[in-house]
C-alpha cells in the first residue's frame, strides 16, 4: 500500500457544509485518509507531495471531463436549469478551456 503526505495545501475542500481550509496537510495510507492537520511531521515511508499551489478535494476520484465541471458548478444562472439548458450555458464556458487550464487544476 502506498503512503502519501500532501503538504502545505493551498486550498483543501473537505465538505460542502464546511468552508475551505488553507495550509493544511493530509496523510493517506492506502485508501484511508489518516490525518488532516496543519504542519504534520514527515514520517519515513510516505511519498511527499507539495500542494502549495493546488486545490485538494478528497473523494473526487473521477478526473476525466467532469473534473473541470466542478469549477463551474456554482454559477447562479444555472443552479435550477434543466439539463439541456445547463449544458448549453456551460458548454460556452468549457469550449474555451485550454490545456493550460487543465494543467492548473
Amino acid at each position: 500500500m502506498s503512503k502519501i503526505h500532501i503538504k502545505n495545501i493551498y486550498c483543501l475542500l473537505t465538505s460542502y457544509d464546511e468552508p475551505y481550509k488553507r495550509d493544511m496537510d493530509v496523510k493517506i495510507n492506502g485508501n484511508t485518509i489518516e490525518k488532516i492537520e496543519r504542519n504534520l511531521p514527515q514520517e519515513e515511508g510516505y511519498d511527499i507531495v507539495d500542494a502549495s499551489i493546488c486545490v485538494v478535494t478528497p473523494g473526487f476520484v473521477n478526473t476525466h471531463h467532469h473534473f473541470y465541471q466542478m469549477l463551474t458548478r456554482n454559477i447562479p444562472a444555472i443552479q435550477n436549469a434543466k439539463l439541456f439548458d445547463w449544458f448549453i450555458y456551460l458548454y460556452e464556458l468549457w469550449k474555451k478551456l485550454s490545456s493550460t487550464h487543465h494543467y492548473l487544476q
